[in-house]
């Protein structure tokens, strides 16, 4: 046509833009974040729910950027819509307490965060729509057209069509059960979502109150020999000792009482309390879990679902406790609830992900838990308090029986220098969550060990005299023994720590060829790792598992092989295998963790934990990844052509490699340098994992 462009063939799409909500909220490991999936929920005791708007082109490049224009010509609207007295969808209106509510918002090219804080009288159960208009934001009057259909409801009648995170199972328990063939935990994996196009992001606002736990213990005889124990879930009830009967065969069932509510409108609109299916939604359904029993939960005041023995509480243990949560059949990532006692936690980090150190139920009191630590690992102390303490000031402090008090941090960053860096200052011994670690990695008393004495005072709002908590570090010297082997959380860091400086348990495989205790390197279920000496499955990594010797079959682990080949390692200077394997006692080499192995894994752990945190968060790479050329190129190419500083030489240069392709018969140019190595670490990783080819990662969990 004249002055102008034919096009044919011309489709039009819905935008590439995807709609992420994110809830923040606390627990007992401090403030935790998790994505909310469509038709998800969050709780009225969230801190904040977080809106989050991606909008890139259709093939996932960037549009252009509209950042600081007043007049942005690619731009839509977003609306916070809740569940009005009316049974239909209204724009949320006022702001919360904070004053930073934002119900209307503009939507622009790129990635962009509107911070919606539902507090106050906003902060209700409810059912709330994230909903997308392609007009720039004027007014809410456009929303307010309804009449899409039947199948839409109350949606408005132009709207446009978003991507929302649905939560995919069969991926994410597939990544699971691959984690832990590598002996990885599978709780450390993040959901795994799929992103269709739906009509707008619905997710809820659920309340549960007054969780109680009644446990009925099993008759004798005919007769009752231990009355029912209830326990308050919400407070720091003094029967919470008696959870741990739970999983004893004297118990009969569990009963769980609760009120859970969803719509504040229940009343006006019987089905609101129900599902949000007259907005065009599926039934939502809300479920309560213990050990793999599930219960679904009926949305009323004096909600009970029952757990027998036979059919969960024998497949779960103590220390499975937070299993009893609540979440939503759709979005079963995304727990709203779970049992959480008020009190007092300890955390660690080898180097992630985070881990609970569990009481030594063999010291602790009632008044006072005892927990065991390794050298000088920095633990993160953090109390949860109980419903109904106000806390106005936490204080800590440590004492040591013998030496120094250990040191407060910030957090579990690293930091060259603690007293200058803003983001290393060293913090006031204050708040919910603080950090700490001894002042050295080697014992103050290496024949009985350490003990730290921790205080924690609580100044409560409208009591006169403080509450004070009571507590111990303890450290020991660890070893292995034949019989009756030491068992405990020190032990389980010891075990991380040195997987993650590449020390393999297992005879006959060294190095990252072997496989981690508690795992299957082949990814079955049958060919799990067993103990040395023994037919026994090797499913825990809390205890210190011997008989290390030149009689340990091939393939089978043991702790104190792991001890005895780090040892080598800092001991043998001759290249011996019998000797590297710290199969046989020599001065130095003999499995017990003392102050001079502490002080060896002190030195290259705090150069680990250097090099993990400043690489911690660069991308994986692979080997088709385009950052592979650059390090290549960069790194172990450059070497070879220009040696490093004056510690190594110039080696296999240019020049020699063309030589030898000629001595071979190839014609120059026909493979570079980087192609030998790039095909060397292909095969290494293929050999190394079983021919499952992976990235290359920084560490191992």
């Amino acid at each position: 046509m004249a002055g102008g462009v034919s096009i044919t063939n011309l489709m039009l799409g819905p935008p590439n833009l995807k709609i992420q909500v994110k809830r923040a909220y606390q627990t007992a490991k401090g403030q935790q974040e998790h994505i909310v999936g469509y038709q998800g929920a969050g709780t009225t005791k969230d801190n904040a729910i977080e809106v989050k708007t991606l909008w890139l082109d259709r093939d996932g490049s960037p549009l252009p950027d509209c950042t600081g224009s007043d007049q942005c010509d690619m731009q839509m609207t977003g609306r916070l819509a809740v569940v009005n007295e009316f049974n239909s969808l209204t724009t949320v209106s006022g702001a919360g307490s904070s004053g930073n509510q934002i119900s209307l918002f503009p939507i622009r090219p790129g990635a962009y965060t509107q911070l919606i804080t539902l507090n106050g009288d906003a902060l209700q159960p409810n059912h709330f729509y994230v909903q997308v208009s392609g007009e720039s934001l004027t007014s809410d009057g456009f929303f307010n057209t309804t009449g899409s259909g039947a199948d839409f409801g109350q949606r408005p009648k132009l709207y446009t069509p978003v991507r929302v995170p649905v939560f995919d199972e069969a991926r994410y328990n597939q990544l699971r059960d691959a984690a832990a063939a590598i002996g990885q935990s599978p709780n450390d994996i993040p959901p795994a979502y799929r992103w269709p196009y739906r009509p707008d992001m619905g997710f809820s606002i659920a309340d549960l109150t007054n969780q109680t736990l009644t446990i009925h213990y099993k008759q004798k005889d005919g007769k009752t020999v231990t009355p029912d124990v209830v326990v308050d879930l919400t407070v720091d009830d003094p029967n919470q000792a008696k959870l741990t009967s739970l999983f004893d065969n004297s118990v009969e069932y569990a009963k769980l009482t609760y009120n859970l509510d969803t719509c504040q409108y229940s009343s006006i609109d019987p089905n609101c309390n129900a599902d949000i299916s007259a907005f065009g939604s599926a039934p939502q359904q809300y479920i309560f879990a213990l050990g793999g029993d599930e219960h679904q939960a009926t949305l009323n005041s004096d909600g009970t679902v029952t757990f027998n023995h036979t059919d969960s509480l024998q497949k779960v243990t103590g220390s499975d406790l937070e299993s009893l949560s609540l979440y939503m059949n759709s979005d079963p990532s995304n727990v709203l609830w779970q049992v959480e006692m008020p009190g007092l936690y300890v955390y660690y980090q080898a180097p992630t992900p985070l881990q609970m150190v569990e009481p030594d139920h063999t010291l602790s009191t009632k008044d006072e838990k005892v927990f065991r630590s390794l050298g000088g690992m920095r633990l993160m102390l953090n109390y949860l308090p109980q419903e109904s303490e106000q806390v106005e000031k936490y204080e800590w402090s440590f004492q040591a029986v013998s030496g120094d008090a250990g040191r407060f941090k910030k957090s579990f960053k690293l930091c060259e220098d603690d007293t200058t860096s803003p983001d290393c200052a060293l913090p006031p011994q204050q708040g919910a969550q603080v950090y700490w670690e001894p002042d050295q990695w080697k014992l103050h008393d290496p024949t009985n060990g350490d003990t730290y004495e921790g205080t924690l005072t609580l100044t409560l709002k409208n009591q006169p005299e403080p509450k004070t908590i009571h507590f111990e570090v303890r450290r020991r010297v660890l070893a292995p023994a034949d019989s009756n082997p030491m068992e405990g959380q020190d032990v389980r860091m010891l075990e991380g720590v040195l997987w993650h400086l590449g020390i393999s348990p297992q005879a006959g495989f060294p190095g990252m060829s072997g496989a981690r205790i508690n795992s299957s390197r082949d990814g079955s279920t049958t060919n799990w790792t067993k103990l040395c000496g023994s037919e026994a499955k090797a499913d825990r990594r809390d205890v210190y598992t011997g008989h290390w010797n030149t009689s340990c079959q091939k393939g089978d682990v043991s702790l104190e092989g792991m001890v005895r080949r780090f040892q080598a390692r800092n001991v043998v200077t001759v290249n011996d295998r019998t000797l590297n394997s710290g199969q046989v006692n020599i001065a130095g080499v003999d499995g017990v963790v003392d102050d001079t192995t502490l002080g060896n894994i002190d030195r290259i752990w705090m150069q680990y934990l250097k090099a993990y945190e400043k690489y911690k968060d660069q991308p994986y790479i692979g080997i088709d990844a385009p950052a592979m050329q650059s390090w290549l190129m960069n790194g172990p190419v450059a070497i070879w052509q220009n040696g490093y500083s004056t510690i190594v030489p110039a080696t296999y240069t240019d020049t020699l490699h063309q030589q030898m392709l000629e001595s071979m018969g190839l014609s120059p140019g026909w493979k570079t340098r980087a192609d030998l190595i790039r095909a060397w670490k292909f095969q290494e990783t293929k050999s190394q994992r079983s021919d499952r080819v992976r990235s290359f990662l920084l560490h191992e969990q």
